[in-house]
């Protein structure tokens, strides 16, 4: 159930955690608002999410809880979140996620997701799964996936 338009943020803010649309399975999964800045005119939250259970054969147990930052366009984010928990979260002192996006953006070589937050989690635990796979090397992405510079719709 998605809000009503009156309950969602103006501005998002960071230290807010949101309790989102999740995937199935991770209904205790939350948001966490990092940083928030204005790229080419378009308002761009840094997240990291927490209580997920991706399929990832590249982490021990083969399963990530966790993302430590995702960059997304505010309209994407917006209609995602469904309430917010809390305004005043403690932030994670290490930044290194935001600082290694920010240079390969500066390059262009890094973009901004616009999926909503549950089909973004499913587009990166696919990631996952082909780079385990070994079909395309760790330097070398297929042209337009979700390591590229494009972002991609998921098709129903």
């Amino acid at each position: 159930m998605t809000p009503p338009a009156e309950t969602l943020p103006a501005n998002f803010v960071p230290g807010q955690r949101w309790a989102y649309h999740t995937r199935s399975g991770e209904e205790a999964s939350r948001l966490l608002v990092l940083k928030v800045e204005v790229l080419n005119g378009e308002e761009v939250v840094h997240l990291s999410i927490g209580g997920l259970a991706m399929n990832n054969p590249l982490s021990p147990g083969g399963v990530s809880q966790q993302i430590g930052h995702v960059p997304i366009g505010a309209s994407a984010l917006r209609r995602s979140v469904t309430w917010l928990e809390e305004s005043a979260a403690e932030l994670p002192e290490d930044e290194s996620g935001y600082w290694q996006w920010k240079a390969a953006a500066d390059r262009g070589e890094a973009g901004v997701f616009t999926l909503e937050i549950a089909d973004l989690v499913d587009v990166l635990e696919e990631a996952f799964q082909t780079a385990h796979s070994g079909q395309y090397p760790p330097q070398q992405t297929q042209p337009g996936s979700v390591f590229g510079k494009s972002n991609r719709t998921l098709k129903a």
